[in-house]
Formats: C-alpha cells, sequence, structure tokens
C-alpha cells in the first residue's frame, strides 16, 4: 500500500533506535553529494516576469496569468531556498522560470523540486505531484486521444466491511487505544521512523508474510474479468488471507473500509472496491497487504481486463514493471537509496511517461509503514546506504503523460486518487531485503498478469 508522502525520511530528527532491533541512521551534517547534476532555479526578488509567457513560450496558450517579481538563475544541483509551506504557492512562478529559461537555452528543462514531506490532510495532498515534463513532443502525447475517449472512473457503491474471525491476530493500529501522532500523520504504534535492520527472526517471519501477500495477489488477478467489480475481488482475497489466519492489512488502516485497494484506470492509487464493473480493456492495480506472524508482506500488481488491451496501455503497464524491476536491481548493501528513484526516472523518461510524487515506497516489518521514504524518482533526499537486513517496499507509480501534468483530485471518501486529466495509471510493488551480497524480493516471483489475461508477452 502505497505511503503519501510525510517526515518518514526526516532522520535527523528521529528518536532513539527501538528496544530488540538493530536501528541504522544516517549522518546527515553537510548533506551528501549530488548523484547527478541537474539545473535547478534559484529565485530571488528582483523582477517582474508573467506565467503567461513561459505557457506562449511552450507553444500552448492560457486564459489566466499571474505576475510574480522573481529573477532566475541556475545554481546547479542545488534545493530552491524556500520553506515548505511556500511550495505551493511557488509552483506557477516555478513553471514560468523553467519555460523561460529552457527557451533562452533552446533546450528541455525539467522542473524537479525535492520531495514534499507533507502531513496526511487534503488541503496539503491537493498541492502535491506536479511535475515538469519539459515542452517537447513525446510519443505519449500522441496516445492521450485514448484518455479523452474513455469515461473517467466514478465512485460507485461501497460493501458493509467484511468479518474478521476474533481469534487472528490484528496488527497494532487495531488495537484499543492507538491514537494518530499529529506531527506524522501516521499511527503512534504502528510507525517506525528508524530505519531497521532485522534479526534472522524477524527476517523469517516477514519471509512468510510476504509469500502469503503473492498468493493473495494471485488469487486476484484470477478474478479480474469484464463484469467482475472489485468488491468481488476484496471479497475473493479477503476470504483467501482470513482462511490462512492472517488479517489484511488495510482493512480499518486509517479508516480504509476493504482489505485491498483496487485503482482502475485514471484512478492514481488507494482506490477502495466498490460495485462498478470492470469492463474490457479496463487496467487496474490491486494492492494486497498480508499481516501474520506479527509482520507485514506488501506488494501490488497491475491486471488488465479483457484480451484486447490498447497498445497505450500495455506501454503504460509494461513500463511500469520494468520502472520498479529497474529500482529493485541497485539495490545492495552500500547502494544510496536514491539510486532506486534514478533508475526509475530513467525506465519512465525513456518510456514517455510521467512518475507521480505523490506516493512513495516504505520501511516495513511488524509496522505497516516506517523509514526509508523509497522515493521512485530522481531526488535529493539523502537518506544513507543501505544495510543487509533493511525491508522497504519498490512502488512506483508510472502515468500517462499529458500537458496537464499529473494533476489530481482526491474522492469524497479521502482516499481515491485520481487523475484530473483521465490519463491512467500503473503501479508495480515488491517487497525487498537487503542481505550480503545483493538483495531477495521477499514477495517474488511478479504475478504473471499478461498470461492471467490471456495475452502473449
Amino acid at each position: 500500500m502505497a505511503c503519501l508522502g510525510h517526515p518518514i525520511v526526516r532522520l535527523h530528527s528521529l528518536p532513539r533506535p527501538v528496544a530488540n532491533s538493530q536501528c541504522w541512521r544516517p549522518k546527515l551534517s553537510g548533506g551528501a553529494p549530488p548523484l547527478r547534476s541537474r539545473w535547478r532555479m534559484d529565485l530571488s526578488p528582483s523582477t517582474s516576469v508573467a506565467s503567461s509567457a513561459a505557457v506562449a513560450c511552450a507553444g500552448t496558450t492560457t486564459s489566466s496569468s499571474s505576475s510574480t517579481s522573481f529573477s532566475p538563475r541556475c545554481t546547479g544541483h542545488s534545493r530552491m531556498p524556500m520553506a515548505r509551506s511556500q511550495q505551493a504557492r511557488w509552483s506557477s512562478v516555478i513553471t514560468a522560470a523553467s519555460a523561460l529559461v529552457a527557451c533562452a537555452a533552446g533546450r528541455r528543462w525539467r522542473a524537479r523540486p525535492s520531495m514534499l514531506m507533507a502531513r496526511h490532510d487534503a488541503r496539503t495532498r491537493s498541492s502535491l505531484g506536479m511535475r515538469g515534463s519539459g515542452f517537447s513532443s513525446s510519443p505519449s502525447e500522441t496516445r492521450s486521444s485514448v484518455a479523452s475517449a474513455r469515461e473517467p472512473v466514478r465512485p460507485g457503491k461501497v460493501s458493509a466491511v467484511l468479518p474478521v474471525a476474533p481469534e487472528i491476530e490484528r496488527p497494532a493500529y487495531m488495537l484499543p487505544g492507538v491514537c494518530v501522532d499529529q506531527e506524522t500523520g501516521m499511527y503512534k504504534h504502528d510507525f517506525l521512523n528508524v530505519i531497521e535492520v532485522k534479526t534472522p527472526d524477524q527476517i523469517a517471519a516477514m519471509r512468510v508474510a510476504c509469500a502469503l501477500a503473492r498468493e493473495a495477489l494471485e488469487v486476484a488477478g484470477r478474478a479480474v474479468a469484464a463484469g467482475v467489480t472489485t468488491d468481488q475481488i476484496d471479497a475473493a482475497v479477503h476470504e483467501f488471507i482470513v482462511s490462512r489466519g492472517a488479517y489484511p492489512s488495510p482493512l480499518g488502516y486509517m479508516g480504509f473500509p476493504k482489505s485491498v485497494c483496487c485503482s482502475v484506470n485514471d484512478v492514481l492509487a488507494h482506490g477502495i472496491p466498490d460495485d462498478r464493473p470492470l469492463q474490457d480493456g479496463d487496467i487496474l492495480n490491486v494492492d494486497v497487504t498480508v499481516f501474520i506472524g506479527g509482520h507485514h508482506g506488501d506488494t501490488s500488481s497491475m491486471f488488465v481486463v479483457g484480451s484486447k488491451p490498447d497498445p497505450a496501455a500495455l506501454h503504460l503497464c509494461k513500463a511500469g514493471q520494468r520502472a520498479m524491476m529497474a529500482g529493485i536491481e541497485v539495490c545492495k548493501p552500500g547502494a544510496d537509496f536514491r539510486e532506486i528513484g534514478m533508475r526509475i526516472q530513467d525506465v519512465s523518461d525513456a518510456a514517455g511517461l510521467h512518475i507521480s510524487e505523490l506516493f512513495v515506497g516504505h520501511g516495513i516489518g511488524s509496522y505497516f509503514h516506517g523509514a526509508p521514504g523509497v522515493i521512485p524518482f530522481e531526488n535529493d533526499e539523502y537518506q544513507g546506504t543501505m544495510l543487509p537486513g533493511m525491508t522497504f517496499t519498490v512502488e512506483p507509480i508510472l502515468v500517462e503523460h499529458t500537458k496537464l501534468e499529473a494533476s489530481h483530485r482526491i474522492w469524497d471518501d479521502k482516499w481515491t486518487y485520481q487523475t484530473l486529466t483521465n490519463a491512467r495509471s500503473a503501479q508495480f510493488e515488491h517487497t525487498v531485503l537487503i542481505t550480503d551480497d545483493g538483495h531477495e524480493i521477499l514477495t517474488g516471483p511478479s504475478v504473471d498478469y499478461l498470461t492471467l489475461a490471456g495475452l502473449r508477452r
């Protein structure tokens, strides 16, 4: 289950390591050298520039413009010198500056703001996720016509919460008296904000939970068909998980009413299963997390409805899986966590797609979400290096490229994130263990979603 951006990567302000496990915290004084040299924008009060000029320079038109005083100058690989609370109000300024510099330099410029680690509230969440795409044409811009011909996903009716036998062990956030930390937006008793290095016993428990999560995901995949509702998929997975003496981790988490997340077409993440029947040609992500033996296992995959999806859908899904695997391939002792985002970014750029910056991967264990925040795009958030025994998820969300970027809306259920432009998204996820000589995909092997749909690779 993808984790919304929050302060899990602010490791310089973390408490002491918890008892009975070895935890590691990187030294952040002075920062770390950048992995790549990228142009950034440094904004200082000086000149008045209208954002409409930037759009016009890019070859598009707009009916509104805003004027702000600033003087852009390229500073290399440095962060924008502004408080996090000011990021949203400066977004139009950054867009204007980026376009003007791009035109002046005669090159494509890609805005790469540092990751916004925000509290879990709707007002802040709605300001995140915007990413510059440059202004040159890409293969996906031609594919955007498919989105315009397809109806956006609409909310359906959500059925009652399914029961779980009382003898099945519950995760900490389902126990009485658990409350949410106002600073992190996470459960106080089910959130570890240090990077945990697990013991052999913990790793063994993780293997059991992750193997079961992978089985549950295949159950979901076999249930996918035209005319089937996501509520029916949820019921099938729920029945399988509880029949194995495990608890479906999403159920009751922050009030989530179902056992899996089902995100169809233009839903970015956290879709709540409902009574909407799947249609031939739909694509959907099913996100499964299982709690058993005191530990969580988390995985997700895309699935294709029917045997004749459009080429753009297959392109998106295949690129999403390649991006996830590219991020996982760099995982080994001593590797910088930022390498994951770099590799994912390379695949996404080559495919002409966009990476959603709303959600990050996360540490996982006896807790559902924890450090590190595994950022799935190129970034400057130094979190140290990987050590044997660390477990975390890698789960990029790739989005069809559109001129309006991956701007989004949040449904009234406060969970479902949907693109405003009807652009579809694809997400794949694995839980990864760092071993002495590399990594192990605990939720592997990947579900063969194309074979389940009757398609050839």
